[in-house]
């Protein structure tokens, strides 16, 4: 077990990340271009906990919202493994502190001074699937087998048998996703087509089978736990609700796309956001209403006061029950090569700048897949109003001087609503 420093003295500036007078209320923290918000959650206590990455890999951080922006602890996580669904992801604890997965396999809890991580599974292995349970304890499960590791407080660690009886006819039955409910149980999606209520030890409380108005979400369904004991089961673009055990599908309206992400709120009513545009869902026993929304959610978490918490790639927002008015930002960024004439660029532009010149009309994060002279370069940096460069090295650069070409496979600027954009070209030529 790892220590970290005092949380006192580790947390980072919150001055970077404060929204700047006038700007609007409801937009918490903005990152600077080439890091990302990938996750949010909020304790019972009202704590709100955030996670993010970058511009490197190597580069991870836990967040607490404090006032005026976010508190941030950078979190290096060595040779951690890329996988895992919830890689770098926060999970508020009942008792206000958080956990927090990095890399597919490392578990980062919070102390009352500090942080501790724990390597949860082996070098070579990582989770697909985790969370925290109702008791505070942290849920790992590695990836296709049929048991799940509780981390405590103190670190120590638990393999926890699944045992749930197999089907006829079925052999594998594999946890694919687990969710922890409100009442101390956690419901189990596994390969065998089918939900599982657990409990903590192992022990099968219920057997879901995914049939009737559940069937079409059997391979892999997205669930939710009501505090209830209610479940909510969809799939992209549509959702059932199970109380005492019936299950009634949602009227839900146009969406233009998939379901984005989505989360119980205390009251027992969901909360989802559209996959695209600035739209929340807020399903209740009355119906579902359509809530504006400051930006396009990429993570969502609800508060106890009944608010409700939303990151994209750079933003993190806080948005009342009624939603709130001002605008959202849709546009895509339009991004250019300047130094490209026809598809064609000289070797002295490429030599004076080092690379190959991107510009974009909104600053943001540029990602891609280039193969330049047979190298494949993948770029995550930043890009401001003067633009930015994909810098090649000098043997790269030697390279296409013999007679190389440089291959856009993919390249897109993302901005801080998560609008990306790119330019529309496969191949460019070198020219003398």
């Amino acid at each position: 077990m790892k220590r970290r420093s005092s949380l006192s003295l580790a947390l980072a500036a919150v001055a970077a990340l404060t929204f700047a007078a006038g700007a609007r209320a409801d937009i918490v923290a903005t990152l600077p271009p080439g890091s990302y918000f990938t996750d949010v959650s909020v304790a019972p206590t009202g704590s709100v906990w955030v996670a993010s990455s970058g511009p490197t890999r190597a580069r991870s951080a836990i967040g607490t919202v404090v006032p005026g922006g976010v508190s941030w602890t950078s979190l290096p996580i060595a040779g951690a493994p890329l996988g895992g669904t919830s890689e770098n992801a926060v999970f508020a604890r009942p008792d206000g502190g958080v956990w927090g997965f990095f890399g597919g396999r490392t578990a980062v809890r919070s102390t009352g001074t500090s942080f501790a991580s724990t390597a949860a599974l082996s070098r070579g292995s990582y989770e697909s699937t985790a969370g925290a349970s109702a008791d505070g304890s942290a849920l790992v499960v590695p990836y296709e087998q049929e048991s799940f590791v509780r981390v405590g407080l103190d670190g120590a660690m638990t393999t926890v048998h699944y045992s749930a009886p197999k089907p006829s006819g079925l052999s594998d039955c594999a946890i694919d996703r687990i969710d922890a409910a409100p009442d101390n149980t956690l419901v189990v999606d596994d390969d065998c087509h089918r939900l599982v209520r657990l409990r903590l030890d192992g022990s099968v409380a219920e057997t879901i089978p995914l049939t009737g108005a559940l069937e079409e979400w059997a391979d892999f369904p997205r669930v939710a736990a009501g505090p209830s004991g209610d479940l909510w089961i969809g799939g992209d673009s549509s959702l059932a609700h199970r109380v005492a055990g019936v299950a009634t599908t949602v009227a839900l309206p146009q969406t233009d796309g998939f379901l984005g992400p989505w989360a119980t709120a205390p009251d027992g009513s969901l909360w989802i956001a559209q996959a695209q545009g600035c739209v929340l869902m807020h399903i209740t026993a009355g119906g579902v209403q359509r809530v504006p929304a400051p930006i396009t959610a990429e993570a969502i978490a609800t508060a106890p006061d009944g608010t409700v918490w939303l990151t994209n790639r750079n933003q993190l927002a806080h948005v009342g029950p009624a939603g709130e008015g001002g605008s959202c930002d849709e546009r895509q960024p339009t991004v250019r090569l300047p130094d490209v004439k026809h598809g064609k660029v000289t070797l002295a532009a490429l030599r004076q700048r080092h690379g190959l010149r991107v510009t974009s009309s909104e600053p943001g994060s540029m990602i891609g897949a280039v193969t330049v002279a047979g190298v494949d370069i993948k770029p995550q940096q930043a890009v401001d109003r003067h633009g930015t460069t994909l810098r090649f090295s000098q043997n790269v650069l030697r390279r296409i001087a013999r007679g190389g070409r440089i291959e856009v496979r993919y390249l897109q600027v993302w901005d801080a609503n998560g609008n990306g954009g790119g330019p529309t070209m496969d191949y460019v030529r070198l020219t003398r």
